[in-house]
Order: C-alpha cells, then sequence, then structure tokens
C-alpha cells in the first residue's frame, strides 16, 4: 500500500491518517477511488478527478503536475501529501 497525507487542517475527523491508498493504481486513479469511499472527505482538495486551484500533490518528496498525476503509478511504500502554500504577509 501507498499512504497519503494530508493536512490537519483539511482532515475529516472519521479519516484515518494516513489514508491507504493501493499499489499499482496512478495518483489520479486512487484519489478518485478514496472520493468514492470517503464522499466529501477529500472534495476540498480533489473534486471531478482533479486537483483543486492552490494545492499541489508531493510523491516522495516531488511535485508532481497534472500528467504525473494520471500516469504515475504508485508502489509499495510511497508516499503521497497534500500540500496547501501558507499565505500571509
Amino acid at each position: 500500500m501507498a499512504q497519503l497525507f494530508i493536512p490537519q487542517s483539511l482532515k475529516s475527523g472519521h479519516l484515518a491518517h494516513p489514508l491507504e491508498m493501493p499499489a499499482g493504481a496512478t495518483v489520479a486513479e486512487a484519489l478518485s477511488d478514496l472520493g468514492t469511499r470517503h464522499a466529501g472527505a477529500i472534495d476540498p482538495f480533489w473534486r471531478e478527478g482533479a486537483l483543486q486551484p492552490g494545492f499541489f500533490l508531493i510523491h516522495n518528496q516531488r511535485v508532481l503536475d497534472a500528467a504525473a498525476q494520471r500516469e504515475l503509478r504508485l508502489a509499495e511504500g510511497d508516499q503521497v501529501r497534500i500540500v496547501q502554500p501558507l499565505s500571509g504577509g
């Protein structure tokens, strides 16, 4: 299994942390599956098969672009993190 880490500010109370994602699936497939299994829980950052504006996916310490989200197959032990940049002044 691969693991998905969600920022505490976005984490729904009923979700285990980290979430497990199946090895062999693409990141997009795994996130869409999580969205189906946990309706509404990942909507703040993933809706209709796409990462929402203002969020980034990090796979094993590497930022994933949109193409990689659709093509990269997860392997056993991979870690995926949802990152929301900080703002302020």
